[in-house]
Order: C-alpha cells, then structure tokens, then sequence
C-alpha cells in the first residue's frame, strides 16, 4: 500500500502543479542523485531497481542512502522505468522537498553577480545557466515570471545538481526591481545588439539579464538596465542559444569580479 501512494506521487509530481503544491520534486539518475546526498537535501525517499547495483557508483549511491538513513522501496527495474522521466533510467528515482529561499538569502557583496532570467521557457537552457551559476560561484539566480520550473524533471537534469548548490528565486520583476534598487545592483541585459562584454568595467554588484528563447528581455527591464551586453559572434551567425551566450557572459563577468 505504501509503495502504490508512493507510485501516485511520483506520477503527480510530473506535473509543476503538483510539485508546487506538495513542494517536492524528482532527482533522477546516479549522479544527480549522489549530488541531492552531498548537498544534503531532505529527501522524502527513494525508489530503487536492481540495476542499480550493476556498477560502482551505483553501489556507492546505495552505501550513502544506507549511511543517510533514507527510506528505500526496492521494485522491480520494469516498475522503476515505468515511473522515470528518460527513457534508460540507471535505478534510482529521489523525491527531496525543494528548496526554499528567497531574495533575503542571496547574500550580496560589490564584486557579486547575480543571473536573473526573464521568462526563460526551455527546462535545459535554465538547467544548463543554473550549472553555469553554481561554476561561477554566483550569489543567486533570480526567475521572473513566465519562466520554466527549475524543479522540472529536465531542468534538474540539465543542471547536473548544479541547481542544488545555487539559491534559486522565483520573484515578479516588480518584487526584484524594488531588491536591485534597494541594494544598489548594476542590471545588465544581455542582448546581440549590445556592446562587447569584455570592455564592461564593473564597480558594483551586478545582475545579468537573459530572456526569453523567442522574444529577449522584456522592455520595461531593458529601459532599467545601465548597458546591453553581448558576445561578439560572426556576422554570419544570427545569435546564440540563450544558456550558451548567458554562460559566456557569466564567465566573463565573474573574471571581472574576481580582478577587482
């Protein structure tokens, strides 16, 4: 019986409703799995299939649940595939309670940088810039409305836990404009017409906009913003993937940052 309102959780938990509702999410696979344990996540449960045995990280990802403390359900490996979200599942599903932080958290100094995505609708592109933002060492990332789950099944995927290590925010942009004024943040939106990142000086923190797939950064965030900011690209290259050309920006910047 336990196991069956555990398989009706996990199949509600595909859905952002659900996942917000309960505040759970799906950690799925060894590795992401491995990161949820080291970065100490509460974890309801897990759900695992013999596979899972089949090889040293797995039996190393059963030593840490075993030394956790967390409860296991063992099923066969055709239930567990039935309840993953890829289609080679490796023999492990988590359900850990999403984190829960907020402006107040992300801790701000002059040489912070901090992600704000603006509608950002692609779970892999927000996966892949939060991985970026915990490479970089990025105080937070900010989500605007109208962006994806960063709890998806794919975004946590995307950011290979990276998502774990990161304060993550969901905020209308009324809320962090009233934030970025209040604590006297830089807002920089990027943008292919913008100018070359690598001549940007930075003398304060700074908040790098990136927006949506299809229609950029909103207009009310652009006329708020000191500067527009790009990657030079070839002219015969109309522009680049929004996680790829955010994470480049990143990179640069937090240089910056780390000169200063």
């Amino acid at each position: 019986m336990v196991m069956r309102a555990r398989e009706r959780l996990l199949r509600r938990l595909t859905q952002r409703k659900a996942r917000g509702r309960e505040g759970l999410f799906v950690v799925e696979g060894i590795h992401t799995a491995a990161e949820a344990l080291d970065a100490r996540l509460s974890i309801e449960f897990a759900v695992c299939a013999p596979t899972l045995r089949d090889t040293e990280r797995g039996q190393a990802l059963i030593a840490g649940l075993e030394t956790g403390g967390i409860d296991v359900e063992w099923v066969p490996d055709p239930d567990l595939a039935a309840l993953a979200d890829t289609e080679t599942p490796q023999g492990v599903l988590l359900v850990c309670a999403q984190p829960t932080w907020s402006l107040a958290d992300i801790e701000l100094t002059p040489t912070s940088t901090v992600l704000i995505c603006d509608g950002v609708q692609d779970p892999g592109n927000l996966g892949t810039l939060a991985r970026s933002a915990a490479a970089f060492g990025l105080s937070g990332v900010i989500l605007l409305e109208g962006s994806v789950d960063p709890w998806s099944p794919k975004s946590v995927r995307a950011s290979a836990g990276a998502s774990f290590r990161v304060a993550i925010v969901a905020e209308p942009w009324a809320v962090v404009r009233e934030w970025i004024r209040e604590h006297d943040v830089d807002i920089l939106v990027a943008d292919a017409a913008g100018e070359d990142v690598i001549g940007v000086e930075r003398r304060r923190a700074l908040a790098l906009v990136v927006g949506n797939e299809g229609s950029g950064t909103r207009a009310e965030i652009v006329r708020a913003a000191s500067r527009l900011v790009a990657v030079p690209i070839q002219p015969s290259v109309d522009s680049l993937n929004v996680a790829v050309a955010g994470s480049i920006l990143l990179y640069e910047l937090t240089r910056k940052s780390a000169r200063a």
